[in-house]
């Protein structure tokens, strides 16, 4: 089946864990580095199937990463039937590369891709192990008419022939079983962040790099980091920070991030609140947005719907009290009610107040942000994001060598 590698490459004699999916983003990128250092006995390469500028990140390489871009077209698709014939070409290129073997498994990230669906039926001929990853969350599962018939009709066809499921949490695991994956074949791989980058940061940096957005260190903040887009409820952040300022008059708001509602959302803030409501804009350096979660005492996200959500992660890691949405993905990890925080239903502006409130209540605010540093060490131990794929990857290969798992 396969070519054998060039002998004057060591590395070509590995056997290669492929991840095959979109472009690599920067939430996931220090999940490969670690990937690519804890793996050492795998050649790791990610085969991007996606036109980098048809994604809103457009990361062609990373330090470190082996990343193979398979559609080369001049310009991303106008749209997904006319998509659908390059489709088939990106899947010819990533299996012209495993054919050259040998392949220890391939990991799809996703299944809405024509490639995808050929590297995963090329998976079950040539008896490789394959496994599904997903951000997919229970809460946007949302499809009716035609539009479910097609999804249920597509992913079970994926569950059925998938050697195992990697999800982010427990929402991800509850996606899946509503399409009948086997609750023992589901295994957490998270999105997490570098912890480290917002743990040990300097607080001489911190107190920098607040000092340059002029916050003001005897004050209070709560900040919200994220496309000022509608689906991630910035109005509502805006509307609730209004409606409790009188009752916490040392507190501010600090909104991170920039998008197609920004003049609506500044023109939202009355007058006399202005200069209590900080515009930060769009940060491209992850550093300096740690230093200002670190400069900050709770985050709010009320999001409509987030498949995870990995500011979540980073608010907690450095140390907030939480407010979010009951659809954040993350949430459903990392916010527990009266411990490090509050989730709210979404949509609720009243129940986002009260959650506040409490949040920002400084009586608890103290203890709330300590739980933050309870709950996460608690979800680390459950759920590391190598150790869930190292453990995919050997039920997907079990099932090959069991009767039940031989390839018809």
């Amino acid at each position: 089946m396969a070519t054998p590698p060039a002998p004057d490459n060591p590395s070509a004699t590995k056997p290669m864990l492929a991840v095959v999916g979109g472009g690599v983003v920067p939430y996931r990128i220090h999940f490969h580095r670690r990937l690519t250092s804890e793996t050492p006995e795998y050649r790791l390469v990610h085969f991007n199937t996606h036109h980098p500028k048809g994604e809103p990140w457009g990361i062609t390489q990373a330090p470190g990463l082996n990343i193979v871009q398979c559609d080369r077209r001049a310009a991303p698709p106008r749209s997904i039937l006319l998509d659908l014939p390059h489709q088939w070409l990106v899947g010819s290129r990533v299996l012209r590369e495993l054919s050259r073997g040998p392949v220890a498994g391939v990991v799809l990230n996703g299944y809405n891709h024509l490639a995808h669906l050929r590297v995963l039926h090329w998976c079950r001929q040539h008896r490789v192990p394959v496994l599904l990853n997903s951000d997919s969350n229970a809460y946007g599962d949302t499809r009716t008419g035609l539009a479910r018939m097609i999804k249920n009709r597509l992913v079970r066809h994926f569950v059925d022939r998938v050697g195992a499921i990697t999800v982010c949490g427990s929402l991800g695991k509850r996606y899946f079983e509503r399409y009948g994956a086997d609750p023992d074949r589901i295994f957490y791989s998270p999105y997490e962040p570098d912890y480290r980058l917002i743990q040990d940061i300097p607080q001489s940096e911190v107190d920098a790099v607040a000092a340059r957005f002029k916050l003001d260190p005897a004050r209070k903040r709560i900040v919200f980091c994220a496309r000022l887009a509608e689906v991630k409820r910035p109005d509502l952040a805006v509307d609730a920070f209004a409606a409790i300022a009188h009752q916490r008059p040392d507190w501010d708001l600090l909104m991170i991030g920039d998008g197609v509602l920004r003049d609506f959302l500044r023109l939202r803030v009355a007058s006399d609140l202005r200069h209590r409501v900080l515009w930060a804009g769009f940060i491209p350096d992850q550093r300096v947005v740690s230093c200002l979660y670190r400069a900050c005492h709770v985050m709010v996200l009320p999001s409509d719907y987030e498949p995870w959500a990995l500011v979540v992660n980073e608010a907690v890691a450095a140390g907030l009290a939480m407010v979010t949405s009951r659809v954040v993905g993350a949430a459903e990890e990392l916010v527990q009610d009266g411990v490090n925080g509050r989730r709210f239903e979404r949509g609720r502006r009243p129940d986002l107040r009260m959650a506040l409130l409490e949040a920002t209540d400084p009586r608890r605010i103290a203890d709330l942000r300590a739980g933050s540093a309870v709950v996460l060490a608690r979800w680390r131990a459950q759920a590391d994001p190598v150790t869930g794929l190292r453990s995919a990857l050997a039920c997907a290969a079990a099932g090959l060598r069991s009767p039940q798992g031989a390839t018809p």
